[in-house]
């Protein structure tokens, strides 16, 4: 779904989403954790946030790589990226 987004929209549209949606993502964290790891040390807490990480960066790895490629052609640039975010090829899949 998300790659065939990235390929019928123009870059920009697909850049501004993913800031848009990285800016919801990135919010996220403090509810998250909060609502589901109430019992679990900080250490397991960032663990339980890496996967969800992994997760949400493989699911919008075509953006990802449509920024890489026009930030390369452009100086269309993407707002900061998710705490441990990684292009798909460095991604080592923990067990969920």
């Amino acid at each position: 779904m998300v790659d065939s987004f990235t390929h019928t929209q123009p870059k920009e549209v697909s850049i501004n989403g993913y800031n848009m949606i990285n800016a919801k993502f990135i919010a996220l964290k403090d509810p998250v954790l909060n609502h589901f790891t109430l019992n679990f040390s900080d250490k397991e807490r960032e663990k339980f946030w890496h996967k969800i990480t992994m997760v949400f960066s493989h699911i919008l790895q075509p953006i990802t790589d449509l920024i890489q490629i026009a930030s390369q052609q452009t100086n269309i640039l993407p707002q900061t990226a998710p705490e441990g975010l990684q292009l798909e090829a460095e991604i080592s899949w923990p067990n969920l």
